[in-house]
């Protein structure tokens, strides 16, 4: 169970950084005008791009 524990913690501070550190990356290099835009794209469900 600790291992399982463990395993969760660090998929969520994995998680954590990984999107906080994309989200910046948008902010920083996306042009002004789409950054909204830009963010949307990429917190849209993969299924939701391309079946709708």
């Amino acid at each position: 169970m600790s291992v399982i524990l463990l395993g969760q913690c660090l998929h969520a501070f994995s998680f954590a950084a990984y999107y906080s550190a994309i989200m910046r990356f948008i902010r920083d290099q996306a042009p002004q005008d789409i950054q909204v835009f830009t963010q949307g794209i990429y917190c849209t469900p993969e299924d939701a791009k391309f079946n709708s």
